[in-house]
């Protein structure tokens, strides 16, 4: 389980492991050109791809409007860049946030 950052849970696992998947189909090298894939294939793709995968690497970086992380708008996502691995479903990651003004960073670990 990720160990609390506050009273409610920022991270899960669920969302993680779409944007590893998301990650995994765009970053796949192919030569084919194709017009748009049916989300069904995506994710089947993508799920073939993963089961091969020992350990994953990723960098997430807010672009644009802050992302809040909670309901008072004093802490703002700006980084993530951690490790995935799927044998025992480990995670680890540092977060760089902005905490009333003053860039941080977190970890986070779930074992």
């Amino acid at each position: 389980m990720w160990a609390p950052l506050s009273e409610r849970r920022l991270w899960h696992r669920g969302p993680l492991v779409v944007v590893l998947v998301l990650l995994a189909v765009g970053c796949s090298g192919s030569d084919e050109t194709a017009g748009p894939a049916d989300v069904a294939t995506v994710l089947a793709t993508t799920a073939e791809a993963m089961a091969e995968v020992g350990t994953v690497a990723f960098t997430i970086e807010r672009t644009g409007a802050a992302v809040f992380l909670d309901e008072g708008g004093s802490l703002v996502f700006n980084q993530a860049k951690g490790r995935f691995s799927s044998e025992g479903a480990a995670v680890d990651a540092v977060l760089r946030v902005t905490a009333l003004g003053i860039e941080t960073q977190m970890g986070a670990v779930s074992v």
